[in-house]
């Protein structure tokens, strides 16, 4: 599944191409110095959540649709990490600019 963020002034355009290339598209307020659900992607992917938002999102669902899970103990570190690429690549973006970001399906 491929996962485009699109900077956006007050809120952030997110479209989704999916493995089976069904498509969905919504906008989300901005939460934060990143957005929201591209930080979901990245610590739902490293924990292996394949069934939380984003897992469910891939399986078919709108994003709309679906209540944000909690998590429990994650590994820090490498969330971390992962969420420190995101802000640099982020903040390297101008208003219209696309992040793009892979949900791995397998």
């Amino acid at each position: 599944m491929r996962v485009d963020f699109t900077k956006g002034r007050d809120s952030d355009a997110v479209s989704i191409e999916r493995a089976d290339g069904t498509v969905a598209a919504t906008r989300f307020p901005k939460k934060g110095p990143v957005p929201h659900d591209a930080i979901h992607l990245l610590v739902e992917e490293e924990l292996g959540l394949s069934r939380a938002f984003w897992g469910r999102v891939a399986a078919g669902a709108h994003p709309e649709d679906i209540a944000t899970p909690t998590l429990a103990d994650p590994p820090l570190a490498s969330i971390r990490r992962r969420l420190a690429e995101l802000r640099a690549a982020w903040d390297g973006t101008v208003l219209g600019d696309r992040l793009r970001l892979e949900w791995d399906d397998e």
